[in-house]
């Protein structure tokens, strides 16, 4: 069985049906039916009329405009673009909310507007990207169409100093960047000034082992992957520590190394680990694992967003692809 065929049984959990194939963005079943009574519902109509949201893919492996090489991060943009990090491109990469390539920018390099193998992306409510250059150690400003701002950073310990900048966030004016070597959280202005961070190394509640992925709700709780900790911690936007969750394991609200975390606008907290999504409540309750129409297919998933929609934007750096879940497509 083909992935692609394997994906949409996968979903539609039509295991039982012998045949199935899309046409407009709708399951269609093709089976012999049963002898009915005329005009009775076969099973095959009742397939052809329910309206399946349908998973979508942005992308394939390759170095041209909409290929991926590695796409870590990803964020939605104030007017519903999809920002994507393709870190070993060197690129950031922007799609319409349909999954249609819009632009690119970016190139190896330390130039302004260069970037050697970048992590995370996030955008503004007055459509600012940010981008965490890891390798460079610094941060970087763009505007929507690609034109270059400002940047900050560069590598050390001092306030403002990075060590592999990871994680990157933007709650209204601030923003939030782990810096992961460091173990700490630094807060800058959108203007790169710094206002304040936290963090040390360690296993106690508020220090951190490689934080990675950082998201704020709209609340001003800020979500920590604290990544060789095993655990998502929450802070408040002065830094205080509030309520943390995780360990090692394979179990529900166990992680094997949290790498991304984003909060969507109902209050679920979205946890990517390598090799599955978790989804709590915002006070750490688990909820489900994401179900990922996946097939016979290896699926890592890296970053991940949520749209106004609802929709689930997933970075799949196994595949080089961006997997796009329409709410309410694989609960």
């Amino acid at each position: 069985m083909s992935g692609r065929l394997d994906d949409l049984l996968s979903l539609g959990g039509m295991s039982l049906l012998s045949q199935l194939r899309r046409q407009e963005g709708r399951a269609l079943a093709a089976v012999e039916p049963e002898p009915v009574e005329p005009g009775a519902a076969t099973l095959a109509d009742l397939v052809r009329r329910w309206p399946w949201p349908m998973p979508r893919q942005i992308g394939t492996p390759g170095l041209g405009p909409g290929q991926f090489d590695h796409p870590y991060g990803a964020a939605i943009s104030s007017v519903g673009d999809i920002v994507v990090c393709d870190t070993y491109n060197n690129r950031v990469q922007v799609f319409d909310p349909d999954g249609t390539f819009v632009r690119q920018w970016g190139g190896r390099g330390p130039a302004q507007g260069e970037f050697n193998l970048p992590r995370c992306v996030a955008t503004s409510s007055t459509g600012d990207v940010v981008v965490a250059d890891t390798y460079n150690h610094r941060i970087q400003v763009f505007r929507l169409d690609g034109s270059f701002v400002r940047s900050w950073g560069s590598l050390g310990l001092a306030p403002g100093q990075f060590q592999y900048p990871f994680g990157v966030a933007v709650h209204g004016d601030l923003v939030l960047v782990s810096d992961s070597v460091n173990s700490r959280i630094q807060c800058f202005g959108l203007d790169g000034t710094f206002v304040r961070m936290w963090g040390s190394l360690g296993a106690a509640l508020g220090q951190f082992n490689c934080p990675e992925g950082l998201a704020v709700s709209a609340a001003g709780e800020v979500f920590v992957c604290d990544m060789r900790n095993c655990r998502i911690q929450v802070f408040d936007l002065d830094g205080t520590f509030l309520r943390s969750w995780g360990s090692q394991g394979s179990a529900p609200g166990q992680f094997e190394m949290p790498w991304f975390v984003t909060v969507s606008s109902v209050g679920e907290v979205l946890v990517s680990d390598w090799i599955r999504v978790h989804v709590f409540l915002v006070d750490g309750t688990f909820d489900r694992f994401q179900r990922m129409p996946v097939g016979n297919r290896v699926f890592q998933p890296t970053g991940v967003a949520v749209t106004p929609s609802g929709d689930l934007v997933i970075c799949d750096i196994t595949n080089n692809r961006i997997v796009v879940l329409p709410a309410g497509c694989c609960p």
